[in-house]
């Protein structure tokens, strides 16, 4: 394949993972109102991301991961005790249980602090957890018609070895 083609079908990808990423923060956008579900649409972003950036992207991982943190967010925000350590408990707990079921997956524990701070009614939890699956499922079926995310990436020069994480 000339290099041509090849820089054409990469620009292509290019713009199939900007539409998706755009329609699927629009949509977002749209179900939740952006002041109380902050953290949660940064979560659902960040996974998205990771999800169409990735060959190796494990659904259940993801959904797991996300199950737990919401159960846990939950639960915990029926805790009436000071906010800030219903968040403290509620990342660790969730860290603790992600690791021991190995769905490590973490901006699933944004799902758990937006439960504990917001405190919303139950039916509010339920159409937030349909939501998260829902639009998860649409980023897995973008990624279906992405043939090679990684050569996309590698043509915008993300290059993984040079980001240094000092936590």
């Amino acid at each position: 394949m000339s290099s041509k083609k090849k820089q054409n079908k990469i620009f292509k990808q290019l713009l199939i993972i900007g539409f998706g990423i755009t329609s699927l923060s629009f949509i977002l956008a749209l179900f939740f109102n952006v002041t109380d579900y902050g953290i949660t649409i940064a979560s659902f972003c960040t996974t998205i991301l990771m999800v169409l950036s990735s060959k190796k992207t494990n659904h259940k991982k993801i959904f797991g991961a996300y199950l737990i943190a919401s159960v846990l967010g939950y639960v915990f925000s029926l805790i009436p005790i000071a906010t800030s350590l219903n968040i403290a408990f509620v990342v660790l707990s969730s860290i603790f249980v992600m690791d021991f079921f190995s769905f490590q997956h973490v901006p699933a524990l944004g799902m758990a602090i937006s439960f504990v701070i917001n405190n919303f009614k139950f039916s509010s939890y339920i159409f937030l957890f349909v939501s998260l699956f829902g639009l998860i499922s649409l980023a897995f079926v973008l990624k279906y018609f992405l043939k090679d995310p990684e050569t996309v990436w590698n043509f915008v020069e993300i290059e993984n070895d040079k980001i240094n994480w000092n936590l």
